[in-house]
């Protein structure tokens, strides 16, 4: 009878636990954390998806490289996945992106410059500009020209979709 006791008093407890006691729209104990990320659309001068993988010219994920170099000239890779397309409220994005929460929180602790090396192609110099007090990036220049930032419905899902036009 003592094992039954103390079993629903921990249930009751990891319970409890995971509520919200208020009604704000703070975290829990069990909300999982979520990082900010950067998101990257690739697409030709006809506009085809180069992630999509039902694409013939896409690149596929062993294709891509996101790296930065150290002191010594070394490559560090650096995290990323290819997310597909989504919908948020009644806005279809029908592009696949290259997406990274490693390359922001790299930003603010290191130089902010990446590379993307797509196949066999010269790796293009990525340079994330952050916003002063803002978990999002406010600019990403690439080989030291701006890239086209989402705008519009979408920027309110994500603030940090851009595109790389080849």
């Amino acid at each position: 009878m003592k094992k039954i006791i103390i079993a629903f008093v921990v249930i009751f407890i990891a319970n409890l636990g995971c509520k919200k006691i208020s009604n704000t729209d703070g975290l829990c104990a069990c909300s999982p954390i979520q990082y900010p990320g950067i998101s990257l659309v690739i697409k030709n001068a006809a506009n085809l998806d180069l992630l999509n993988p039902a694409n013939k010219e896409a690149y596929a994920l062993s294709q891509i490289k996101l790296f930065q170099k150290d002191d010594k000239g070394g490559e560090k890779q650096v995290s990323f996945f290819l997310r597909p397309t989504f919908s948020y409220g009644s806005e279809k994005f029908n592009y696949y992106q290259l997406y990274s929460e490693e390359m922001i929180a790299l930003a603010r602790t290191k130089q902010p410059i990446f590379y993307l090396k797509l196949g066999d192609g010269t790796p293009y110099e990525l340079n994330l500009e952050l916003k002063e007090g803002m978990p999002d990036a406010g600019k990403l220049l690439i080989d030291k020209k701006e890239a086209p930032k989402e705008t519009g419905e979408l920027a309110k899902y994500n603030a940090s979709i851009f595109y790389l036009n080849l």
